[in-house]
């Protein structure tokens, strides 16, 4: 739903930047089922940093413990 590309890296790609959600949602198997009756919802928190990676924003305050990076 939040899902956005950056030209300058096609094969990564990112959230849009600073997004905050709560929301309920259930799997993906109470929906392909019949049986929609047994879903059990739940409660998510969503959170996307500034450059559009899905991290807490308290979890960014902390220090990096690793990066890694892919060439082609």
């Amino acid at each position: 739903m939040f899902l956005k590309r950056y030209p300058p890296m096609p094969p990564l790609s990112r959230f849009a930047a600073h997004v905050r959600w709560t929301g309920r949602t259930h799997g993906d198997l109470a929906t392909s089922g019949r049986r929609r009756a047994l879903r059990e919802f739940r409660e998510i928190r969503f959170a996307a940093d500034a450059f559009g990676f899905p991290n807490d924003p308290e979890a960014a305050a902390g220090p990096i413990d690793l990066i890694l990076t892919r060439r082609p």
